[in-house]
């Protein structure tokens, strides 16, 4: 149920396109190292590890708009589906000097989304600069912890959590995307292109827990462009 209410917005998308003629001058396919961080300014009794992850990308790039058949030749776009797959273990706390209580776990996730790039910059003629907003949702995870409370003059509680015992990952996802690729020219109108770009998460990670965190994901890539 999860993935059928989102994949309305990809529907609508596509609405979009058709209603509209559009010239889209390359395509390109990508492949990223992630590098991952959770910052958590709320919850000082908070601990977060990240692994190492990895993402996928296909992109529409030098995209035009024609509307009543006049080409807005002068917005460039780019839209990008990506597919990002990373791991955390967190140790989360919640409480004071008369109790609280402890939720600790590993966690993966794989998330899908859709980045537009409303703002796209040619420098030197082969260094893309591209700034966009991101949009996702969870499509995968797993979950393994453990559940702990106390109060004071009381038993504590110790309980093991797997999943569909607690749902901790958020279901949505928003966030600022920035790319700097490097358009190094092949044969027959192929290009690679090395590539960083950095993703600044506005809403929480979790939920159901005491969690404020928010991603930070660095991304080093690869990939093949194709001129049309």
């Amino acid at each position: 149920m999860r993935i059928h209410q989102h994949l309305q917005l990809v529907v609508l998308l596509l609405l979009f396109f058709i209603g509209h003629q559009i010239q889209a001058q390359t395509l390109e396919f990508n492949g990223n190292y992630s590098k991952n961080k959770l910052i958590d300014s709320y919850n000082d009794f908070s601990e977060y590890s990240v692994e190492d992850g990895y993402a996928f990308r296909f992109a529409i790039d030098d995209l035009y708009l024609s509307i009543d058949d006049h080409l807005l030749d002068s917005v460039r776009l780019r839209f990008a589906i990506n597919l990002d797959h990373y791991k955390t273990y967190f140790d989360v706390y919640d409480g004071g000097m008369g109790g609280g209580t402890t939720y600790k776990a590993d966690v993966s996730k794989t998330i899908l989304s859709i980045t537009a790039f409303p703002f796209n910059f040619r420098v030197f003629k082969f260094v893309d600069i591209n700034l966009g907003l991101e949009y996702g949702f969870l499509i995968h995870d797993s979950f393994s912890g453990e559940y702990s409370s106390w109060q004071m003059n009381a038993s504590s509680e110790h309980e093991e959590l797997d999943d569909g015992d607690i749902n901790v990952n958020s279901d949505q996802y928003l966030g600022l995307r920035s790319r700097i690729a490097f358009n190094i020219p092949l044969k027959k109108g192929f290009q690679i292109t090395p590539q960083v770009s950095l993703y600044r998460g506005f809403l929480n990670d979790f939920k159901s827990i005491n969690s404020r965190a928010k991603s930070y994901r660095y991304f080093i890539g690869m990939g093949i462009r194709k001129k049309l």
